[in-house]
């Protein structure tokens, strides 16, 4: 696209110096210092060379937007531009949305895919309030029979103890005929006519080294020992083994993980301390060597209403050396077209996020999602105030098996897409490891650049990755322990 005008001059100018600047940081892989700077501290197999390049590879991208009016008056825009989604594509893995969702639905199960897709799986509250309300009456029904018993046992005039009263003296104290019998197996019953008194088995089970033959005339063979014996031996052999290794195993991270910019957040800072500069969208991700080249969505318009202005995809060709291709367009409030001009909306990417009913498999809507939500902490509110189920209102929810509703309003609808215009770029360009990409434009300004690790790197964190799990489960387990806890006290 041809630039002109002072304003585009001065756009120019200010976007190479922002590159140049970006160049001359010459960071390393991790801008920020590493927890792991001991490299031997990382799990790593023995057959790899820390120093050897991995073939992983850390990729960043920034969008910059500048639609001041200066900017947007100063160019002849295409009336309607060509966009559109590609057929097959990903997401990145967003831990931060499934936090959020988490915490937006505690009852149900969100997980996701590998391809960046989310699944919120929430049970009806309806069938969990059948099943409580039928456990409440089992336990009723035992809490009745117990009873029943308990007053049967009091009218013929037995004691718990089950302890008859006419019991003498003697025989509480035991008769010399009640003496408990040696523990002896049962395979040396014939054989203790043998000659010389031998101690009785059960004394060894205290002191079970006399069971370890120390030469070949000893007095007591292994296999005589009681079954009893034996098993309070091997317990014994255990407790003095070695323990197992605590050592995690070597690790490798999860990749299109979405992370913060690393290597260009520096830089990207001081763009946006100029003129022009919006941040409207970031990522950095790892990737492996055999990843392939499938694009990466950037946009959920598909999941939120009205969608943001900004939308598209990135894809990375493996190619030696790198491609990328960018393919993005900016909504616009099109003062700057023709007056009564009109333009359909553009296509919204497909929903990232997916709501089911985890019994059934059926799709619900996010609204009937939130709806399960509510109820189910009204229930379980309910449940542990210990009131009967009986007394609880529920208004039932209507199944639905289709994820459209009030809320997932059409691509065409004003509410949806409150734009007058959009600005399309796309372009594909090499990339080579180490330097920054800048693809060149008036409205949208996308950085890319990207840097291969060491194995050492990548383990590094992998193992960061490792450790963060860990923390998380035992937390979880921490208030569980905590919320058993309180539950015990009277």
């Amino acid at each position: 696209m041809k630039l002109v005008g002072p304003a585009n001059e001065n756009l120019l100018r200010h976007g190479v110096l922002g590159v140049i600047a970006l160049c001359m940081l010459n960071m390393p892989v991790w801008g920020q210092p590493s927890k792991l700077d001991d490299a031997s501290a990382v799990p790593m197999p023995e057959e790899i060379d820390p120093a050897e390049m991995s073939g992983w590879i850390l990729v960043e991208v920034a969008v910059l937007v500048d639609d001041r009016d200066e900017t947007l008056f100063s160019e002849q825009w295409p009336a309607r531009p060509n966009v559109r989604y590609p057929g097959n594509y990903r997401r990145l893995l967003d831990n931060d949305l499934i936090k959020q969702l988490q915490e937006r639905f505690p009852s149900a199960d969100v997980a996701e895919t590998n391809d960046g897709h989310i699944k919120v799986a929430l049970e009806d509250p309806t069938r969990v309030l059948s099943k409580a309300f039928i456990d409440e009456q089992m336990r009723l029904k035992r809490e009745a029979e117990e009873l029943a018993l308990l007053e049967e046992l009091a009218e013929s005039g037995l004691e718990m103890t089950g302890m008859p009263d006419d019991l003498s003296d003697e025989d509480e104290l035991g008769s010399p005929a009640m003496d408990p019998a040696p523990l002896v197996p049962l395979d040396r019953l014939n054989s203790e006519s043998e000659a010389g008194a031998r101690q009785p088995p059960i004394d060894r089970l205290y002191n079970p080294a006399e069971l370890l033959p120390q030469s070949a005339d000893a007095s007591i063979p292994i296999h005589d020992a009681s079954p009893i014996v034996m098993q309070r031996l091997n317990e014994d052999l255990a407790e003095g083994s070695e323990p197992e290794s605590n050592t995690p195993p070597p690790s490798l991270p999860t990749p299109f993980v979405s992370r913060p910019l690393n290597l260009m957040a520096a830089g990207v800072r001081s763009l946006q301390r100029r003129p022009g500069n919006v941040l409207e969208s970031a990522a950095a991700w790892l990737q492996g060597p055999n990843a392939g080249s499938r694009p990466i969505v950037f946009d959920r318009s598909g999941d939120t209403s009205p969608r943001a202005p900004l939308q598209g995809f990135i894809q990375l060709l493996t190619t030696t050396p790198l491609k990328v291709g960018i393919n993005f367009w900016r909504a616009t409030d099109g003062k700057y077209m023709p007056e009564n001009f009109n333009i359909d909306p553009p296509e919204k990417a497909e929903p990232g996020i997916s709501y089911d009913e985890s019994t059934s498999g059926n799709s619900i809507s996010e609204d009937v999602a939130r709806n399960f939500q509510r109820k189910l902490s009204e229930l379980e509110e309910f449940i542990a105030s210990e009131q009967p189920l009986s007394d609880f209102s529920y208004t039932a929810i209507e199944e639905i098996d289709s994820i459209a509703d009030a809320s997932d309003l059409s691509s065409n609808d004003p509410e949806d897409w409150p734009w007058g215009h959009l600005i399309h770029i796309a372009d594909t360009r090499t990339v080579e490891a180490g330097v920054v990409r800048y693809f060149d434009h008036p409205v949208i300004k996308v950085l890319v650049t990207y840097q291969e690790l060491t194995w050492a790197e990548v383990y590094a964190q992998g193992h960061e990755e490792w450790l963060t799990k860990q923390a998380k489960i035992l937390k979880a387990q921490e208030e569980i322990e905590g919320e058993t806890e309180k539950n015990q006290q009277p």
